[in-house]
């Protein structure tokens, strides 16, 4: 089915649907076709862009957060509604980003786990979003999502599944969305690919529309970036401290301070007259030490997933099997998931893959497109070092934020 003959059957208007109001949340390329799309359903339509700011920084804003709302761009979103007769709203988010977006970042580096930036601030926009849906009385909520969403008319449970181009799926995204949202959610661009996406703007004439967000490149770290985390930790957090092997019988020198490491990250160090290559296993920030090991410490068949979410109508008290798509790879590798108390789940791989701590992991009913999300959670290792300090470290640092 060519791309016209697929839209004329996807998206021919219905007037059931001409009634109804439907807020959208218009931000990059994507959600102006979809917005295209849904003018052609005869929908009411109300756009809103979410504008994250962490003021203190400023100026610095643009190169800090790939997401970042520039005038211009703003501008061209203003000049797009206009040409269709469309509302558009811009709600600015301050002190809402700074605690759910900044603080759980900085919190997250300074104990060593991969942050999720990007996980919570989708999760701020679109809880901002669906509440901003029920102020201006629209019945749903729809989105640029590369995703699908099904509705069991009988228990009225939603399930989330990936939609089909799995090179641009965003599944894992919405999983972890509560069951109001995704009850009100639309996803017009659901069947299909982002191929089609960009032949669709080009025929739109949206091919003019700068779209260049890079996903999860928001907080990379930099020099002027540290200048700002600088300011938000205290100074036990800049002191230099041992850097020591696994056993810690050996001490390799010292390190420049917490904040300027990784977990995970690749270091060359001498032992005696020879020199070799290890990552960061551990670091302990309240002892201000690092550990270090092999690159195979991550790489592993076994893994615990904690903060977990899944669909209502998965019991989580048995086994079961299921599938984990591996994106640096582009394999997908079958898996039993064992659940465990407090929301988490052990998981084991047929083969060895490499996580660090904190990565978000989505488990899928089978292989490919269209695929059931079963569970979501984040990777937690586990050592004596880590299970002993870990949450509690973050607990913690939490209260120490100037937040």
């Amino acid at each position: 089915m060519d791309l016209k003959n697929k839209i004329d059957e996807l998206y021919n208007p219905d007037k059931k649907t001409r009634n109804e109001k439907v807020l959208i949340g218009l931000s990059g390329l994507d959600s102006l076709v979809t917005a295209y799309l849904l003018k052609i359903q005869k929908y009411d339509l109300v756009a809103v862009t979410i504008v994250n700011l962490w003021e203190e920084i400023g100026s610095y804003q643009e190169k800090a957060f790939s997401c970042h709302f520039s005038q211009s761009k703003l501008d061209t979103l203003k000049s797009f509604c206009n040409a269709l007769g469309i509302q558009h709203i811009v709600e600015k988010v301050s002190g809402e980003f700074e605690e759910n977006v900044v603080a759980p970042w900085i919190a997250d580096r300074l104990v060593g786990k991969r942050h999720k930036a990007c996980w919570n601030c989708h999760d701020l926009r679109i809880r901002h979003l669906h509440r901003k849906m029920k102020d201006v009385g629209a019945r749903y909520l729809a989105t640029g999502h590369f995703a699908k969403i099904f509705h069991h008319e009988t228990h009225g449970t939603v399930f989330v599944h990936s939609g089909n181009d799995l090179e641009s799926d965003q599944s894992s995204l919405l999983s972890r969305l509560p069951h109001d949202i995704l009850s009100d959610l639309l996803l017009p661009l659901s069947d299909l690919s982002k191929k089609e996406v960009l032949k669709l703007a080009d025929n739109f004439g949206l091919n003019s529309v700068d779209d260049s967000v890079p996903s999860k490149t928001c907080f990379n770290w930099n020099p002027e970036l540290e200048t700002f985390f600088r300011k938000k930790v205290p100074e036990h957090f800049l002191e230099e401290g041992d850097i020591l092997s696994w056993d810690e019988d050996s001490n390799y020198g010292k390190h420049k301070g917490i904040l300027n490491i990784d977990l995970g990250q690749g270091l060359h160090v001498k032992d005696g007259l020879s020199a070799m290559d290890k990552v960061i296993g551990t670091y302990a920030f309240s002892e201000k030490k690092i550990r270090l090991t092999d690159e195979s410490f991550f790489n592993r068949n076994k893994h615990m997933l904690v903060s977990c979410c899944y669909p209502e109508e998965v019991i989580m008290v048995e086994p079961f099997r299921g599938f984990i798509h591996v994106t640096s790879t582009e394999k997908w590798i079958d898996c039993w998931v064992h659940p465990k108390s407090l929301l988490s789940v052990s998981v084991e791989l047929s083969e060895s893959v490499k996580f660090i701590t904190g990565e978000v992991v989505t488990v899928y009913k089978k292989m490919g497109k269209n695929s059931k999300v079963l569970v979501t959670g984040e990777v937690q290792l586990l050592t004596q070092s880590y299970s002993e300090e870990g949450e509690e470290s973050v607990s913690e640092i939490n209260h120490l934020l100037d937040f």
